[in-house]
């Protein structure tokens, strides 16, 4: 089993560039701290599981991950805060749905890989119900053995997004509306149209979408391959393969058991 303390070790090279360039940002750290807590809650579409010949492809990531994202205040969450942490629990789980799917691929291909070499088998068949059972058994693993069963990890990634998107559209009101007229807003003149601004946005402007989007997807793929090298899933052979998705050995026949 994996420590779920070696989260705190990982290293998102790019990540930190990311984090360095709001650093060097040169924005009044007290128009920063007018912004009342908000969260930005993500709504997802229900995908259609890969059938046989998309289950072996290259490992992609979901150019439309989110559907539909919306902002809350945090006096808005308090007031129905089951109903909201349901629908954060409900986004997290599509993210690990997001990540095992990536992983099973990978974990398929080179499952072909190694039987084509030593031609046990010229191919094999993965149909829609079996793919989906091999990613069911990976969501199981990735949140009982790794940093994803854990809030700390979904914490740290909604903090430092939040700092992200804050200065981001701050800095956007800045350029629309001018420094100084935005310097001198209230608190809650400040709010209202900061709130105004970041519901437009992922309401309705494309390139600031695509790019929100864009990070989500690379703190997907750093999720994704730190997953794959705690889990020492690279060097894995044809028979450990089998054996971890529950691959049977013969008559071509999945026997991992149905979810209860």
């Amino acid at each position: 089993m994996i420590n779920k303390n070696d989260y705190d070790n990982v290293s998102f090279n790019q990540l930190e560039m990311l984090r360095n360039e709001i650093n060097r940002t040169t924005m009044n750290r007290k128009l920063v701290n007018k912004i009342d807590n908000y969260y930005v809650l993500c709504i997802y579409e229900q995908q259609k599981i890969a059938s046989n010949d998309q289950a072996t492809k290259a490992i992609t990531w979901t150019k439309n991950v989110i559907s539909n994202s919306f902002v809350i205040w945090d006096r808005t969450y308090k007031e129905s805060e089951q109903l909201f942490m349901n629908l954060r629990i409900s986004s997290r789980n599509r993210v690990i749905t997001e990540i095992a799917k990536n992983i099973v691929s990978f974990l398929l291909q080179n499952y072909e890989d190694q039987l084509n070499e030593t031609q046990k088998r010229t191919s094999m068949h993965h149909n829609g119900l079996h793919y989906e059972r091999y990613i069911h058994r990976m969501e199981q693993m990735i949140k009982a053995n790794t940093f994803l069963g854990e809030d700390n990890a979904w914490e740290e990634f909604c903090s430092w997004f939040q700092v992200y998107l804050t200065e981001w559209v701050l800095e956007e009101l800045e350029s629309t509306l001018g420094s100084e007229k935005v310097h001198q807003m209230s608190s809650q003149e400040l709010n209202h149209v900061f709130f105004q601004q970041i519901t437009k946005n992922l309401s309705t402007n494309e390139a600031f979408i695509s790019k929100y989007t864009n990070i989500v997807n690379h703190y997907m793929a750093q999720w994704f391959h730190t997953i794959i090298a705690l889990m020492k899933l690279t060097n894995l052979n044809a028979q450990e393969i089998a054996s971890m998705l529950q691959i049977a050995n013969s008559n071509h026949e999945d026997t991992l058991p149905l979810a209860t």
